[in-house]
């Protein structure tokens, strides 16, 4: 069974650009636009989703750790789409 780890954090806004969520992992990263009509555990969620599709694969979400000062981190199991 394969297991892959995401970490996604909160960037707020700047001068230039928006609030936004970074998603991490296996060696990629894609930010998100902050979706005001979710809250911020749905915003997390959402940009761990983003950048799975972004790397066409597909799997289950687990948060494994929250905590607003570092961001979360998610562990994909079921995953599909990767040798």
């Amino acid at each position: 069974m394969k297991i892959l780890s995401i970490r996604t954090t909160y960037k707020g806004p700047t001068n230039t650009k928006g609030s936004r969520f970074i998603a991490e992992g296996m060696g990629h990263s894609k930010s998100v636009s902050y979706d005001y009509s979710l809250n911020s555990n749905e915003n997390h969620l959402r940009s761990a989703q983003e950048l799975l599709n972004e790397l066409k694969l597909k799997g289950k979400l687990t948060v494994t750790h929250d905590n607003l000062q570092t961001g979360y981190r998610f562990i994909v199991t079921e995953l599909e789409g990767i040798d």
